[in-house]
């Protein structure tokens, strides 16, 4: 058997979860940020494991970091290390898209932002989200807000007019209630 079938009987066998995400499950990845008064960030990823399937989709378990610097910083700012990594979770489902982190407020544990996926509707404070979402669920790592992403988020089944939100839940399963 060749190389090339071999991988892809191995994909076929893999399930939907893959078929949907798209991106190996231990592959790291830099995510770019955005430049924001006088800062710029960027993150990685590492460390994806699928934590449960739910009704819509699959929950992931990640590690994220993030570094910044100052915009004015030369173009050697690859060389500023990240920081410690941290757990986070993502949903990625084209009915209920969302992050969620944890949020120290009892009695809810954590907050989910949802998301629209459809290249359009972003704000300031789920613009990292959508790059975590997309990086994640779909091994997009720049061009988040492009026709062209537009055009693919409805070829992945994004209806484009999902609730955008923030949500508090006990635990990061929760997402699927």
């Amino acid at each position: 058997m060749s190389k090339q079938l071999g991988i892809q009987c191995l994909l076929a066998l893999s399930g939907s979860a893959l078929a949907l995400v798209g991106v190996p499950a231990v592959a790291e990845m830099v995510l770019p940020g955005r430049c924001h008064m006088g800062y710029c960030y960027e993150m990685s990823i590492k460390d994806k494991r699928p934590l449960s399937k739910t009704s819509h989709g699959t929950v992931y378990e990640i590690r994220r970091a993030s570094r910044s610097w100052k915009m004015a910083t030369p173009k050697n700012y690859n060389s500023i290390p990240f920081g410690e990594y941290s757990i986070l979770y993502v949903h990625c489902s084209t009915k209920r898209p969302a992050i969620i982190l944890k949020d120290d407020a009892p009695p809810y544990n954590y907050r989910a932002t949802l998301l629209n996926p459809n290249g359009r509707d972003y704000f300031g404070y789920n613009m990292a989200a959508y790059h975590m979402y997309w990086g994640v669920c779909h091994g997009v790592t720049d061009d988040f807000w492009s026709e062209e992403m537009a055009s693919k988020s409805i070829a992945l089944g994004y209806p484009g007019n999902l609730e955008q939100e923030q949500i508090e839940m006990i635990h990061p399963l929760d997402i699927d209630r």
